[in-house]
């Protein structure tokens, strides 16, 4: 697992990157003073650690320029009222500073365990391969053709997986059907108007009559 800290403060950067390798066992770190910094490095991490305050930077107007970089952003910070304006499409967390090791390492986990976890086997056109669920966008099906679109309009073609065998790989609390030919990640809506559902990147989906209650509901469910 490749995990990036931004943090302005190189003495706190340095404590997130021993918790981090008390808390997960094979991982790489990436230390970053600046989200502009992270960017530019291009790397992809399968989960960023992020300060609000970054001097010149507010990490949370800032966290959209990591959108093709990283699905995965926990916020780890001192600002305690900031919460509210901290939630997002890709925010698994909020962690505080002043929580001591312990309990910083036990957030850690969990994190782990709810968000990271999400690595499945995929049988493609191309042959098998790992990937990392949460980065799925949604699911189309065209006839006996299914596709998987990532962020950045990645697709790969599925080979004997039919639309509803995808359902049942999937995490069921991410994903949902919402008509007859497509699951959607519920991580990625980004507004919900009558049966239109927008996704973070402006890709646009129509729910059937039947899915929309339900749908609307698990996405509302995740902010609240």
């Amino acid at each position: 697992m490749h995990i990036g800290v931004i943090d302005d403060n190189s003495l706190d950067r340095n404590r997130i990157q021993m918790l981090l390798t008390k808390a997960f066992d094979g991982i790489s770190v990436s230390m970053f003073s600046c989200v502009k910094d992270a960017v530019k490095s291009t790397e992809h991490f399968d989960l960023v650690m992020l300060d609000i305050d970054l001097g010149n930077e507010d990490g949370i107007k800032a966290v959209s320029q990591l959108d093709a970089f990283t699905s995965c952003v926990v916020y780890i910070t001192a600002l305690e009222n900031r919460v509210r304006d901290a939630y997002g499409w890709h925010v698994a967390g909020y962690l505080f500073k002043g929580m001591d090791d312990e309990t910083l390492i036990s957030e850690l986990k969990q994190i782990e365990k709810k968000y990271l976890s999400s690595l499945i086997d995929l049988e493609t056109v191309h042959g098998r391969t790992m990937v990392n669920q949460r980065e799925i966008m949604y699911v189309s099906a065209f006839g006996k053709d299914v596709f998987c679109t990532f962020r950045g309009e990645r697709k790969i073609q599925l080979k004997n997986t039919p639309l509803k065998m995808c359902a049942q790989i999937l995490d069921s609390d991410l994903f949902l059907m919402i008509n007859r030919s497509e699951l959607v990640n519920l991580n990625y809506i980004s507004s919900i108007d009558k049966n239109k559902i927008t996704l973070v990147g402006g890709a646009v989906l129509y729910a059937s009559r039947r899915a929309l209650p339900a749908v609307a509901k698990a996405w509302i469910r995740r902010f609240v």
